[in-house]
C-alpha cells in the first residue's frame, strides 16, 4: 500500500484558492527556471501562479492571460508574464521561509496528536451518536470509544473530535508544537491573512483513536481552522475507510480490497466495514456476513451500474 500521507502531501502541494474567478495556485518548485514556470503556468490556464523555490529561497509570481486562439499573441497562445512581488507577498514568503527552516527544512508540518477518547452511544442499527450525560434510552446500545469509522460516517462526531483535539482546554490550535514552531506558525498565519494567497506550506496532523484507527486533518490558513482530509481515514487494521461509493472503486481505480485478519481488531473493523459498505449502497455477490473465526478479504469491483463487493475467506 502506498504511503497515504505522502499521497496527500503531494496532492496538497498545489492548493487552489476560491476568492477569484480565475485560478490562483501555489507550487512547491525548487530550481524552477523561467521556461518551466512559463510552461506549468500556461498548462493551468488563465490566472495567477506562485512558485515557491525553497532551495534558492525565491518566490515567483506568474500571470497568464487568454486561453489560446485569440489575438493576445502571434501564435494564438496565452500570454505568460512574470509579475513583480508586492511588499505583502515578500513578507508572506519571508514568514514562510522562517517556518520552513524551523520545521527542519520541510514545507509540511506533521504531528501525531494524543489519542482522543470520546464515548459514543451505539444504537441497535449500528449508528453512533455522542453519549449524553443523561441516562440513555432503553433501546440504545452500549457506550463505546469513538473510532475513525464514526468520524467518517457521523460529521457531528468528527467535528467534536477535531474541536477537542486542537483546543486542548483552550490552549490554542498549535499547543502540541514546540514554542519556536508555534511562534513561526503564528507569524506565517498573520502574513497569509494580508494576502489571502494559497501556499504549499501545510499543517497535516494525525488524530488517533483508542482502537488504533485514525484520520488526518489539515489546517486551512484562510479560515484558521482544521478540517478532515477526505480519504485519509484508516481503520484499526490499516484499511482505507471510503467516504463515498466512488472512493471504493471507480473507472480510474477498478478494484479495491479490504483485509481483515483473524483477530479481535479484524473482527470489529470487518463488521463495521460491511455495515459501512451497505450504507454506501454497494451490491453483494454472495452473502455479506463475515465468516466466524477466520480472516477474510472484501473485494470490490467497479461496474457501470455500481460497485459490487464479495467476502472471501482466507486461510487460517
Amino acid at each position: 500500500m502506498k504511503n497515504p500521507l505522502l499521497h496527500l502531501l503531494l496532492a496538497g502541494a498545489m492548493t487552489a484558492c476560491g476568492f477569484s474567478a480565475q485560478a490562483t495556485e501555489a507550487f512547491h518548485c525548487d530550481d524552477c527556471d523561467l521556461g518551466k514556470r512559463q510552461t506549468l503556468s500556461r498548462e493551468r490556464g488563465e490566472g495567477d501562479y506562485y512558485f515557491w523555490d525553497f532551495r534558492n529561497r525565491r518566490l515567483y509570481h506568474m500571470n497568464v492571460k487568454g486561453q489560446g486562439g485569440g489575438p493576445l499573441s502571434a501564435a494564438g497562445l496565452p500570454v505568460v508574464k512574470e509579475v513583480m512581488l508586492t511588499a505583502e507577498e515578500h513578507a508572506m514568503f519571508n514568514a514562510g521561509l522562517q517556518l520552513y527552516d524551523v520545521n527542519g527544512g520541510s514545507p509540511v508540518v506533521t504531528h501525531t496528536l494524543p489519542v482522543i477518547d470520546i464515548p459514543v452511544q451505539l444504537g441497535r442499527a449500528g449508528n453512533s451518536t455522542l453519549a449524553e450525560p443523561a441516562a440513555a434510552p432503553a433501546d440504545d446500545g452500549p457506550t463505546v470509544p469513538m473510532n475513525a469509522m464514526d468520524a467518517v460516517t457521523t460529521p457531528q462526531l468528527r467535528q467534536e473530535a477535531i474541536q477537542r483535539t486542537f483546543s486542548y482546554s483552550n490552549l490554542g490550535p498549535f499547543w502540541y508544537t514546540l514554542e519556536s514552531t508555534r511562534a513561526s506558525i503564528s507569524a506565517f498565519s498573520q502574513a497569509i491573512q494580508s494576502t489571502l494567497l494559497p501556499t504549499p506550506i501545510s499543517i497535516i496532523n494525525r488524530v488517533p483513536f483508542p482502537d488504533g484507527s485514525y484520520i488526518l486533518v489539515n489546517y486551512n490558513w484562510n479560515v484558521r481552522d482544521y478540517s478532515y482530509i477526505p480519504g485519509s481515514a484508516r481503520d484499526a487494521v490499516g484499511n482505507i475507510i471510503p467516504d463515498s461509493q466512488k472512493d471504493i472503486a471507480n473507472q480510474d481505480q477498478a478494484t479495491q480490497n479490504y483485509e481483515f485478519p483473524n483477530s479481535p481488531a479484524g473482527y470489529g473493523s470487518g463488521e463495521e466495514m460491511v455495515r459501512h459498505l451497505d450504507r454506501l449502497g454497494v451490491g453483494w455477490d454472495g452473502p455479506n456476513s463475515p465468516p466466524i473465526h477466520r480472516g477474510y478479504r472484501i473485494g470490490c469491483t467497479y461496474t457501470p451500474t455500481g460497485v459490487r463487493c464479495q467476502i472471501i475467506s482466507l486461510n487460517p
